[in-house]
């Protein structure tokens, strides 16, 4: 084997291991910054919520807008009375609703209530599914006590493994095309 395809071969592996400790290093910072965009997105959209609610006042309202709401977001929608009892979800019928837990109990709820924002990510007790949950304390003595939205936190993992993926294929094919251009 002549010195030059040596050498390429040393350049392809350096960039092939180049590539592997940028893309795990970018792997890690990406999946974190998708998440944080993610709870950053669902509190700004459970304020808004919090504002339309803090308004409302027809009970019967509640579960079509929970319904509306999470169609349009994607998200699931649950609106809490003072009690804890759900008034409005996404997830569920209004026949459904009756038969849901006391929802104050709940880590995003329990964190509301202290600090009139909460988050979580956890098991849906109700639906069985795992959710970046975020949660908002409606102020007054309004018949919904909070606002709550709920991301799938399988997507959010997925668009953040994408995201690293593409990055460390994109560095494969930077320092690829570098090797080839020493070479």
């Amino acid at each position: 084997m002549k010195i030059r395809h040596k050498l390429l071969l040393i350049l392809v592996g350096a960039a092939v291991l180049t590539s592997l400790l940028i893309g795990l290093a970018a792997s890690q910072l990406l999946r974190t910054a998708v998440r944080e965009r993610s709870i950053h997105w669902l509190e700004a959209q459970t304020e808004l919520l919090a504002e339309w609610v803090v308004h409302e006042v027809d009970p019967a309202r509640f579960q079509p807008f929970a319904k509306e709401s999470g169609g349009h977001l994607g998200v699931r929608v649950t609106l809490i009375a003072p009690d804890g009892a759900v008034v409005g979800d996404s997830a569920k019928s209004a026949g459904e609703l009756a038969l849901m837990d006391d929802h104050r109990t709940r880590p995003e709820v329990r964190s509301a209530e202290a600090s009139g924002v909460g988050r979580s990510v956890r098991r849906s007790a109700s639906v069985g599914v795992t959710y970046l949950y975020t949660a908002r304390k409606i102020p007054g003595t309004g018949p919904v006590r909070y606002a709550r939205i709920a991301l799938p936190f399988e997507e959010v993992q997925r668009v953040g493994a994408r995201y690293a993926i593409e990055g460390a294929l994109s560095s494969l094919a930077a320092l690829l095309l570098l090797t080839g251009i020493a070479y």
